[in-house]
């Protein structure tokens, strides 16, 4: 395959790049890709005719289907939408929206077993965070430091695949620790550059306090009330400390109170699911 794209090349790659086939670069001997034979003497058509080749392999559907409902399903998808998918792909000519479609219309991506099944990558994680407190960010050092200590350095990946989409990359031990940090740093508005003000959640102008206040907040960053147990491990075991039942809400100010439920919110295992 390589000797068939030999030729192929960009022209002036640091100004106006443009692809550009070069005839005397090109390999012009008999060639053998996946069983076919491509006769000698041949230009760029070589090229063509292998992406063609790879274009059409039942190979390709599947990997690419796969790729689609690993993103959209589960890390391990059921087979049976990767199935459809893969149909879909070939009876359609590799139409992306066609395979999309047919994953999300399928009774597998309605299932409640794979209902936030999916873990968030850092990026997403950090950008949801940053959305949910309304912060205003220049997205600078501090931010690219805390992507690159949850293990995803921004523009680094070396592999053409790109980063992986599954739970295992990203998450240990280590880098839920990195995810706790950054979220109490920047519920606390204690991360330069980025301002959050936590004063403007709609829910804490009722004035809660305790499980209450949890609750209101956890209704503004996850958009629906924290499970039973993580409400019991902030208000128990958050160090929120007895001040916590009988914090008043300073209107000028975000309480202490407020700045370290949300962190705990932000990294909890809902918020960590998408």
């Amino acid at each position: 395959m390589a000797r068939c794209l030999t030729g192929w090349t960009i022209r002036r790659p640091r100004y106006e790049a443009e692809f550009f086939f070069n005839p005397r670069m090109h390999d012009y001997h008999p060639k053998l890709v996946l069983g076919r034979k491509f006769p000698p003497g041949r230009g760029m058509e070589d090229g063509q005719e292998v992406l063609h080749l790879l274009a059409h392999h039942p190979s390709t559907a599947s990997f690419i289907s796969t790729a689609l409902c690993r993103r959209f399903v589960a890390d391990d998808p059921p087979q049976s939408v990767v199935e459809r998918a893969t149909s879909t792909f070939q009876s359609t000519g590799g139409d992306i929206r066609e395979v999309v479609a047919a994953i999300l219309t399928s009774r597998e991506f309605n299932s409640p077993a794979v209902y936030q099944a999916k873990v968030k990558s850092p990026l997403e994680y950090v950008a949801s965070s940053l959305r949910a407190v309304g912060a205003d960010t220049d997205a600078g050092l501090p931010i690219i430091m805390a992507l690159d200590r949850m293990g995803h350095p921004m523009f680094q990946y070396e592999a053409l695949s790109g980063y992986a989409d599954r739970a295992g990359t990203w998450i240990n031990s280590s880098t839920l620790v990195c995810r706790l940090n950054f979220a109490m740093l920047l519920a606390g508005g204690r991360l330069p550059g980025t301002a959050v003000r936590l004063q403007n959640l709609p829910a804490l102008n009722a004035n809660p306090s305790g499980r209450g206040l949890v609750d209101a907040v956890a209704e503004q960053l996850l958009g629906s009330p924290a499970s039973p147990s993580t409400v019991e491990a902030i208000v128990s075991k958050g160090g929120l400390g007895p001040e916590f039942e009988v914090a008043a809400y300073r209107p000028r100010g975000t309480r202490p109170e407020a700045a370290t439920v949300a962190g705990l919110l932000l990294a909890s295992p809902e918020f960590q699911r998408r």
